[in-house]
């Protein structure tokens, strides 16, 4: 088996999703967002983007292979001066964007990750402690979230492939909308304790011959809701009903 953070937040999220996705491969239907145009853009530049460079110029030269409100333009121009400013204190430093790492972690498996930057630190650098790679995610919501299992990820990879221990590696979340950096740090008994949940969740996952459906916060923006989560659709019916919005005769291929 192979894991990733996203899929391990799907499968917690909601199993079902998780079987539809990545069991049964599953297309569903993509519904333009913006919210999800702006953050795809907001990474296209921010992986383009290095000292020398004016990060407006090559937001200019992505922004129409999005889809953006005149608001949402305004947001983006101010998120990048936001991440300009933050990624200051690592400016001149070598680094690597979207770097995408795999390892083994036994024989039945394997994890992978895509590091949005990931920052070489001089051995005397920063002189007040003792770290060697700085990982740097960052994220364009109104919400802040608990992103401690992505970040373990990210370091179990790092610390398989290039043997940098978890404490020699600086970890920080930068919120550009809210204006935030949320700094992450584990130490190696953090990281040998992430290993064992991750033996112990692929091997439910493995053996699993159901996978339960979780109706949540994020099934509005499910690309399977109308198309393949029969769940979804029974559910929206009922509420249709109560509502008098339709007969009692219709079914789920109707909505």
């Amino acid at each position: 088996m192979n894991l990733s953070s996203t899929k391990l937040d799907t499968y917690n999220t909601c199993a079902y999703k998780y079987k539809l996705q990545y069991v049964l491969k599953k297309k569903g239907i993509e519904e333009k967002n913006t919210s999800f145009e702006v953050g795809n853009l907001i990474h296209k530049v921010m992986e383009s983007y290095r000292e020398g460079l004016d990060i407006t110029e090559i937001y200019e030269h992505h922004k129409n292979n999005y889809v953006l409100s005149d608001f949402d333009e305004s947001i983006i121009k101010e998120m990048l001066v936001t991440a300009v400013e933050m990624y200051q204190p690592y400016i001149g430093l070598l680094y690597d964007s979207e770097k995408k790492y795999t390892c083994a972690l036994d024989p039945q498996l394997s994890i992978n990750g895509i590091i949005d930057k990931m920052y070489f630190h001089n051995p005397d650098f920063p002189k007040d402690g003792k770290y060697k790679i700085s990982v740097i995610d960052f994220k364009t919501g109104k919400r802040k979230y608990d992103n401690s299992t992505q970040m373990k990820f990210y370091i179990t990879l790092i610390y398989k492939n290039l043997g940098i221990l978890p404490e020699e590696i600086e970890c920080k979340v930068f919120y550009l909308r809210l204006k935030e950096i949320i700094p992450y740090k584990f130490d190696q008994a953090d990281i040998n304790e992430f290993i064992t949940y991750l033996r112990m969740v692929s091997e439910v996952i493995d053996k699993r011959q159901s996978y339960k459906y979780k109706f949540g916060y994020y099934c509005k923006w499910c690309k399977y809701k109308l198309s393949d989560c029969e769940f979804y659709k029974n559910k929206l019916l009922l509420e249709q009903k109560n509502k008098g919005v339709i007969d009692e005769n219709s079914n789920p291929q109707s909505i």
